[in-house]
């Protein structure tokens, strides 16, 4: 009985034995890529702006980087790039607070965000392409327009 078992489970594995192929001689089909095609352009300020258009979906998901960051802040001043990345976002503009922007953004369902690394700011921007003027308006009033609020600087500056 027990040498039928061991006959039986060798029967079963015998077609996988079969089957397997040596590392060496595994063939697999060539993949094919074809790159996107990236369009793009100088702005007369010097900012280079690279465009990938895709029709898919009715979304526009915009970034912004700019070359700055904690590296160059003064040894004096550490954190400080931080808490402008944070702040710039989160402190409101001359004409919006925090608030209005929030509630702006959700409304059509928009996000815009910034940030600051050690060698780049950021900012972004995603939203349906029927709302991109009012998003690209807070996104812009965001960027040229800060408000840097006492009371939330001393709530970043705890953290």
């Amino acid at each position: 009985m027990r040498v039928k078992g061991v006959v039986f489970s060798l029967f079963l594995l015998l077609p996988t034995f079969a089957w397997a192929a040596p590392p060496g001689k595994l063939n697999f089909p060539l993949i094919k890529y074809n790159s996107p095609k990236i369009q793009t352009a100088v702005l007369k300020c010097g900012a280079t702006v690279f465009l990938l258009p895709d029709s898919e979906l009715p979304l526009i998901n915009l970034s912004a980087m700019v070359r700055t960051g904690a590296m160059f802040e003064p040894v004096d001043k550490t954190g400080l790039a931080g808490l402008a990345g944070s702040l710039l976002r989160g402190g409101g503009t001359l004409s919006r607070t925090r608030e209005e922007i929030d509630e702006e953004l959700e409304f059509v369902g928009a996000s815009v965000e910034t940030s600051m690394d050690v060698e780049s700011a950021g900012a972004s921007i995603s939203c349906l392409k029927k709302d991109f003027n009012k998003s690209l308006a807070i996104f812009s009033d965001i960027l040229r327009h800060p408000v840097f609020n006492e009371q939330k600087l001393e709530v970043e500056k705890a953290k």
